[in-house]
């Protein structure tokens, strides 16, 4: 992850009228999840909404000749990274009495991406963590929503403007 980069965008949002606020995480690894999560809801008193990204498609090779440091890696950050997420978002916005979080998923969480195998058993596994927390805290008034291409977040910040305005400078 660029910091500049994650700062500019601070910036970008802020000149639009916007909040936001920059936090360097590794979504692989639980521990600095759960500690931005705390410093989030810190700075802004609850978490109502999250979007989750985490993604790397890895080594280009067979299955056969795949890596297994390469897959450990791939899984550790695109699923592992989502299921943390998820974990301390969920935490946070149940005591809230609901809330959305959004998971970016991929064209290969339906069709396979040859040479790329870890890349297309995380997102087809994304894709079913999501279903489950769904159908665990729709009741609680949290949706997790799985967002495949820009169109569905469009989709969902027209839908959902209040909801998901910070999201707008980076989806359109």
């Amino acid at each position: 992850m660029d910091a500049q980069k994650g700062e500019a965008v601070v910036k970008e949002l802020e000149s639009d009228g916007g909040k936001a606020y920059f936090i360097k995480a590794d979504s692989s690894k639980e521990e600095e999840i759960k500690i931005t999560i705390e410093r989030i809801v810190e700075k802004y008193d609850k978490l109502d909404i999250a979007y989750n990204n985490p993604g790397i498609g890895g080594e280009h090779n067979t299955t056969g000749n795949y890596d297994g440091k390469s897959w450990n890696s791939v899984v550790d950050l695109n699923l592992n990274g989502v299921f943390y997420d998820c974990k301390y978002e969920l935490q946070d916005v149940e005591k809230n009495g609901g809330g959305v979080i959004v998971n970016m998923a991929s064209i290969h969480r339906v069709v396979a991406a040859p040479n790329s195998p870890a890349y297309t058993a995380t997102k087809h596994a994304v894709v079913r963590l999501i279903k489950n927390i769904g159908d665990e805290y729709a009741q609680k008034k949290i949706f997790a929503v799985i967002a495949w291409d820009q169109l569905t977040l469009i989709h969902l910040y027209f839908s959902q403007k209040r909801c998901l305005k910070p999201l707008r400078k980076s989806i359109l």
